[in-house]
């Protein structure tokens, strides 16, 4: 198989944090097709990579790094940009900040500093966290494009339900993230879950 294959997924990884300089530069234009365009790749992105690397037998300790922390660069980027333009409350945009930053944090402490090697290996409520982002940037997108087409009602329910869920998702994931994020550091684990 070509090298070029087997770092495809990597790739389309690092593509997801590349995109953000021109899909908020869209956003912020209210170009509503190339907003549209930049943000369905972005996402379609974190699945894609994802799928290529179990598909191309191309997983690799890099990427199981690099996707996770490219996710978090994208919620934090587009979370910051909606609460600039007051689409979310300060609190959930807080949680959802620490929660990224605290894990972002964690590679060049553990890595670099620390010179821990250590796996990630996501379960579902973490996996379902993301999505539950990822939905709740798609829904704040499509309201901040199209806000004449929304009814107020429905969408303000439907945010602040997607901001519900997600907060619970968040807490869940710190309540499990921060003690094993120490016991990694302690060498008393080597996995994030």
């Amino acid at each position: 198989m070509s090298i070029w294959i087997l770092h495809l997924p990597n790739a389309l990884t690092i593509s997801r944090v590349l995109m953000l300089a021109p899909a908020l530069y869209f956003l912020e234009s209210k170009m509503v097709v190339p907003s549209l365009a930049c943000l369905i790749l972005l996402f379609l992105t974190d699945f894609l990579d994802g799928w290529l690397a179990r598909k191309l037998d191309a997983s690799s300790a890099l990427g199981a790094v690099l996707d996770p922390v490219a996710d978090k660069i994208v919620t934090i980027t587009l979370f910051g940009f909606f609460f600039w333009k007051s689409q979310i409350p300060l609190a959930y945009f807080a949680l959802a900040l620490f929660r990224d930053t605290a894990q972002i944090s964690a590679v060049p402490i553990l890595l670099f500093f620390k010179k821990i090697q250590f796996q990630v290996k996501p379960k579902l409520i973490p996996k379902i966290g993301t999505a539950l982002k990822f939905l709740l940037l798609g829904l704040l997108a499509s309201y901040y494009l199209w806000e004449s087409l929304w009814n107020p009602t429905l969408f303000s329910k439907t945010k602040l339900l997607f901001i519900f869920l997600s907060s619970l998702c968040e807490f869940q994931i710190l309540w499990h993230f921060i003690p094993r994020f120490f016991a990694i550091y302690r060498k008393e684990h080597d996995t994030f879950e």
